[in-house]
Order: structure tokens, then C-alpha cells, then sequence
């Protein structure tokens, strides 16, 4: 618990470390969750919500810790924000590339060095207690605690021994600070050589622009295209088929609601829902018309497959009668590349009374 409240604390300091540790903690959960739940928009922005005010946090954290102005946490979390905002909005894969602008972001404020005269804890510190974390330390404590058992006589050797023990510490330690003093720190070094050059700032500006411009002028014309295409597209209205009369040649007839012909039929498996579409003229032109054995021919308006096997011709309401009359009288029909004979079919027309009626005799 006391772990998680130093990731909400305002006032602490972060260590370079710990600061890497919590973006990246925070790049990984959000991408899992953005990939997890990619359809559930509010879950997305409620997860990108909570990460933002960590990212912020850890920033401000940063900031006191390298002691620079506060401002500057908007950086990295106003632009985790918006680059994710147009991930999860957009849903375009190449969107993932603008994560770079959060991560310059992150990767400035990692270049300074720590100024803070104080004791880290995990990489931390502040008013948040971590000494339970602090296994070295804890362990000292108990050694000290220790009494060991002394004689008198020796008790000025041992003190001096002890003294000349620290002082040589003292010494080791006074060697090490001034050697680390001097010694120029990298990440320092490579923003004081990126900043100080006035090419390579323009060339990396340049360079972030036209990713940003690459990214979202693509993303934002396939959003206007979608959005036009989306009033275009309108649901097919379901077919409901009655009065099934079926035929010895193993097909039957079946009226539409809007008393358009259907001839179905069984025959090989297949994959394809829709074989050939009259609107687009697509598909097997085998079925773009049924040919009656006197030369007679009508256009179907689409053959569609149920159930893998399902043959269903669809034919024009103004087709119907001419159709009829072609069944009734003649001695077979093509379609699909598949023959049909016809024997028997006035005699089973005229036993349906609706098919019936629409036969002239």
C-alpha cells in the first residue's frame, strides 16, 4: 500500500530509474488494454485516464528531483495523452509510430541528473515511509543493536582502532564523492551536445513534424471516407420465401414476398454466399440467366448459397408470369450449369392454386 501511495505522491523524488520503470510500466498497460479491449472505447479512456495522472506524477517527481520547473510535467503526459486519445479513436495501426513524440518527452527529463541531497529508497523519496523496502539498511540497524563483549584492557586499543577504521572511511568515501564530481554525466552530455546544436534541434523538429503529418493526414482521410461510405451502405432486407412447390428433377419454386420467382436446388458444397449479383455483374456468369431447352432466356437478379449446399436463383417480380409459363410448357432449363427437366411441371403447377392463376392455358 505504501508502495502505490509514493506512485500518487506530489511532493517526493524520482530517480531516473524509478521514472524509466513507471513510463514504461505505463506504455505496456496501455497498449495491452488498447489490444485487449479494442472495441470498449470508455474502458480504454477510463485505463489512459488513470495512467496520464501517473505519468504526470512521476514527472513532477522527476522535475524535483533534477530541480526544474514544474511546468514542464505537462510534457510527457499531455502527449501520452493525445497520441493515445488518436490510437484509441482512430483504430489505425501506423498511429502507434506518434508514441515516439511521449517518449522524447520522457527521454528529455531522463538526461538530468539527480540534484536532490537525499537518502532513495526503490528510487524514491519523500514523505512516503519505503524503509520496509530498504533491506540493507534494516539489516545495519540490527547489527548495531548488537552488544559484543569487551574487556577493559583493551578498551583504548580498540577504540583507537576504531577510530582509525573510520577516518579511513572518511577518506575513501571524501575520494569517491570528488571523483564522482568530476566525472561528466552522459545523459547531461548528450542534451547539452543535441541542445547546443542548432542543426540537429531543427533537423529533429522537422523530422517530429512530418512523422505527425504522415501519421494523421492518412488516418484522418480513411475516417472521411469511412463516414461517407457509412450512409451508402444500407441493411438488406431479409427475403421471405412461401409457397414451395417442389419438382421430381430434385428443385423447387418458391415465391418472395414481393412475389418475385426463386428456384432452389442442392448441389455441390461451397464456401461463396453470393455467386453472382446482377447489380455488379460479378460472379459466375453460368448464372446470370436461365435457358430453357427452346432458346428462351431471363436474367436472374442474384444466386446466392445457404448452408453450403442451398441454391436459391432470385428472379424479378416482373419476370414471374413469363417464368411460369416457360416452366409449365416447357421440357427442361439450364442454370448454374445445371440441367433440370421439366416433365410432369404443368400438372404440378396446376395443383397450387397461386401458381395456378398466374398460368395461361
Amino acid at each position: 500500500m505504501r508502495l502505490l501511495s509514493s506512485i500518487f505522491c506530489f511532493q517526493g523524488f524520482d530517480t531516473r530509474q524509478r521514472f524509466l520503470a513507471i513510463n514504461i510500466a505505463c506504455y505496456i498497460i496501455m497498449l495491452s488494454s488498447h489490444i485487449a479491449f479494442t472495441n470498449h472505447l470508455l474502458f480504454n479512456i477510463s485505463i489512459l485516464a488513470f495512467l496520464v495522472v501517473v505519468i504526470a506524477l512521476t514527472s513532477l517527481r522527476r522535475l524535483n528531483d533534477a530541480q526544474l520547473k514544474k511546468m514542464w510535467c505537462s510534457g510527457p503526459s499531455i502527449s501520452f495523452l493525445m497520441v493515445y486519445l488518436i490510437i484509441i479513436i482512430t483504430n489505425y495501426n501506423s498511429a502507434n509510430w506518434l508514441l515516439l513524440l511521449p517518449i522524447m518527452f520522457s527521454s528529455l527529463l531522463m538526461t538530468y541528473p539527480s540534484k536532490a541531497k537525499t537518502t532513495y529508497i526503490l528510487g524514491y523519496s519523500g514523505p512516503v515511509d519505503l524503509s520496509h523496502f530498504d533491506h540493507a539498511s534494516l539489516n545495519q540497524q540490527r547489527r548495531s543493536q548488537r552488544i559484543e563483549p569487551t574487556i577493559n584492557t583493551d578498551f583504548n586499543k580498540q577504540t583507537f582502532q576504531n577510530t582509525e577504521s573510520q577516518l579511513s572511511i572518511n577518506q575513501i568515501n571524501s575520494a569517491t564523492t570528488k571523483k564522482n564530481e568530476n566525472k561528466e554525466d552522459i545523459g547531461e552530455l548528450i542534451r547539452l551536445k543535441l541542445l547546443n546544436n542548432r542543426t540537429i534541434k531543427l533537423t529533429l523538429i522537422g523530422l517530429t513534424v512530418l512523422i505527425v503529418l504522415a501519421i494523421t493526414i492518412p488516418s484522418v482521410i480513411a475516417s472521411f471516407n469511412n463516414n461517407e461510405k457509412t450512409p451508402e451502405s444500407k441493411p438488406t432486407k431479409a427475403v421471405i420465401r412461401t409457397a414451395q412447390v417442389s419438382f421430381p428433377d430434385n428443385f423447387s419454386l418458391l415465391l418472395s414476398q414481393y412475389n418475385g420467382l426463386i428456384i432452389n436446388w442442392q448441389a455441390d458444397s461451397s464456401d461463396d454466399k453470393k455467386i453472382w449479383d446482377l447489380l455488379t455483374a460479378q460472379g459466375d456468369k453460368n448464372c446470370k440467366e436461365i435457358v430453357f431447352n427452346n432458346g428462351t432466356t431471363i436474367r436472374t437478379t442474384n444466386v446466392v448459397i445457404e448452408r453450403s449446399e442451398q441454391y436459391f436463383a432470385n428472379f424479378s417480380p416482373l419476370d414471374t408470369q413469363s417464368l411460369l409459363q416457360e416452366i409449365a410448357f416447357r421440357g427442361s432449363f439450364t442454370l448454374c450449369g445445371y440441367k433440370f427437366s421439366l416433365k410432369g411441371s404443368q400438372a404440378i403447377l396446376g395443383k397450387h392454386i397461386k401458381y395456378a392463376k398466374m398460368v395461361a392455358y
